[in-house]
Formats: structure tokens, sequence, C-alpha cells
């Protein structure tokens, strides 16, 4: 009786180890579902938000191209504003167009025409 008892208790014991052990493989499996579920979420939500981005750097890149044509589409793009300025101040202290590109290190035709520009400019009402 002793032999059957604990052959008994070894089947028990071995059935518990083997449920237990089917209890954590299944809920091990649904944590491996449950990440894999999330994983697709985020996935997806930075898929969007990197769609969202280069959409914006293609906006972004479309209007530096924009601004790039327009200033080298303006007729004094070779001049930037501080020489502008310059060139308008030396003009204004009587100075003459050939002495003033001299200065300022500009092309004669600039100068000659910002000051024509700045004349139509105020001439005009």
């Amino acid at each position: 009786m002793g032999l059957e008892w604990m052959a008994g208790l070894l089947a028990a014991l071995l059935a518990a180890a083997l449920a237990a052990g089917l209890v954590l493989f299944l809920a091990l499996k649904k944590e491996i579902a449950e990440n894999d579920a999330r994983q697709r979420r985020e996935h997806q939500s930075l898929e969007q938000r990197t769609g969202r981005m280069q959409a914006s750097l293609d906006q972004l890149r479309a209007g530096l191209e924009q601004a790039e044509r327009h200033r080298a589409a303006s007729p004094l793009a070779g001049m930037n504003l501080s020489r502008r300025g310059q060139t308008l101040r030396l003009h204004r202290r009587g100075e003459r167009p050939e002495q003033i590109a001299a200065a300022l290190g500009v092309p004669l035709s600039e100068v000659e025409l910002l000051l024509k520009l700045q004349r139509t400019m105020v001439s005009e009402p």
C-alpha cells in the first residue's frame, strides 16, 4: 500500500506540475501577443509621425526653394542689405556712383541700378 500511495502522490504532483506549466505557457503566450499588438500600434504611430514630419520637411524645402528662386530673381540679389544702405548713405553724402562702387567693392552697374530703383521708389506717390 505504501508504494501505491507514493505512486499516486507522484502522479498527482506530476499532473499539478504539468497543469502549472500549461498555465504559465498560456500566460506567456498571452503576454507575447499583447506585446506584439502594442509594438504594432507604436510602430504605426511612429510611421504616422514620420510621415507628418516628412511632409513638413517637404513643405519647408519647397518654401526654401521658392525663396531662393525669388531671391535670385531680385534685381539686387547680389547686394546685401547693409551694402544697399551704405550705397544710399554714400550717395546722400554726394559721392559719385564710381566712387561708391570702388569704396564698397561692388560692380558699378549694381550701384547705378540701386540708385535708379531708389529714385523710382522715391518719385512714386
